[in-house]
């Protein structure tokens, strides 16, 4: 870190740099700023300059503060593009983070009246994974997926923790979607959800419910809920 030279734009010059020092990865994510106080020293400049640059990076989302323990480099954002099929497992990869899954239930059973409601079904079976979505060590997505069962004899027996899902139903299965319907809906994650994605600090999160075509029929339904703070969303437009 180098000194700031005086009748400058202070402030911002510190943003900048600490900025460019974060998203180099310079600075790690998780890893704690110096305090108030020693960044004063470092850069020669009042406690006020300092708090406008910290709370300008606080706006962007590089850091967070946590009261009692100090500033802390957040993580960087997992940036998805809905214009098509979403694969989060390759989102994960391309933000330099390695994607699994944590299993929590998986197998075949009659859905209950608003899954058959949802996906326009009376008697078929359905296999469903609920799961948690991870980057690195973070979880980041608690998802509840329904196929219909009749075509993925087997599936729930693959060890899907570090495969792509959507892959092995196109390879194995011959499952090639058609169509489909994404929803986003902001919420509150309750306690629960919470607690499964080991969140501390924000609850608030983006509902998305999902549903897929094939053979002209809902073959997905998914209930999916992500942090809030974890993800950027991106669609293109082409003529």
């Amino acid at each position: 870190m180098s000194k700031i030279k005086k009748n400058s734009s202070n402030y911002e010059k510190i943003y900048k740099e600490l900025k460019k020092s974060i998203e180099k990865g310079k600075i790690k994510e998780f890893e704690k700023l110096p305090t108030e106080m020693q960044l004063c020293e470092t850069y020669d400049v009042s406690r006020i300059t300092v708090r406008k640059a910290l709370e300008k990076l606080e706006q962007d989302n590089l850091i967070q503060k946590i009261r009692g323990k100090g500033t802390f480099v957040t993580p960087m954002p997992i940036v998805q593009n809905k214009s098509g099929l979403n694969k989060l497992f390759d989102d994960i990869k391309k933000s330099g983070k390695t994607p699994y899954s944590k299993i929590l239930s998986i197998g075949i059973f009659s859905p209950p009246e608003e899954i058959q409601e949802q996906m326009e079904i009376t008697t078929e079976k359905v296999l469903i994974i609920e799961w948690i979505r991870y980057a690195d060590n973070e979880p980041v997505l608690y998802e509840k997926v329904h196929f219909l069962a009749e075509k993925l004899q087997g599936l729930e027996k693959i060890d899907l923790s570090d495969k792509k899902l959507y892959d092995i139903l196109e390879k194995k299965y011959g499952i090639v979607f058609e169509r489909g319907v994404e929803k986003f809906r902001p919420c509150i994650l309750n306690d629960d959800l919470q607690k499964l994605m080991k969140i501390k600090n924000c609850n608030l999160g983006m509902e998305i419910e999902k549903k897929l075509w094939f053979n002209n029929k809902i073959f997905e339904y998914t209930l999916a809920y992500i942090r809030g703070d974890r993800f950027i969303y991106t669609t293109e437009y082409k003529k």
